[in-house]
């Protein structure tokens, strides 16, 4: 009989490890979510417009006078970008980040040794919509 009773204990055993295995692989799996998620969330809250810092091309808009001018009248955005930025590489980024359609992308370094961008817009979209996403306007 004392047999019986350790083999069934054994059992027993070997559930409860079983048990506290899958307990444990769904605690780890719920942290794991949840560590995702924060990174999501802290993506989000940096905001709307330092998603291009990610991408390392663009490095933030620009919010001079001249520049929401052209946003207004012209549907033009206007950039900073990195030395390395090429036209197509540009055009690309603003057309997948921002889900828009770009018409033309002019490039001018400027006395203080930045690589300025104007990205023109197509017809269908407009640049004061997304300069208000920006936090430009």
């Amino acid at each position: 009989m004392a047999e019986k009773t350790f083999a069934a204990n054994s059992q027993e055993a070997k559930l409860e490890e079983k048990a506290k295995a899958k307990v444990s692989e769904e605690k780890t799996a719920k942290e794991t979510k949840s560590e995702k998620e924060e990174k999501s969330s802290a993506k989000s809250t940096k905001g709307f417009a330092m998603e291009l810092e990610d991408f390392g091309l663009l490095q933030y808009p620009l919010m001079t006078e001249k520049a929401i001018t052209l946003i207004e009248k012209e549907n033009k955005l206007s950039f900073i970008a990195t030395e390395k930025a090429t036209k197509t590489d540009i055009k690309k980024l603003v057309e997948r980040v921002y889900k828009v359609k770009v018409e033309k992308v002019n490039v001018v370094n400027d006395m203080k040794g930045r690589k300025k961008v104007t990205v023109k817009l197509d017809k269908k979209f407009k640049a004061e919509e997304l300069a208000a996403k920006l936090g430009v306007i």
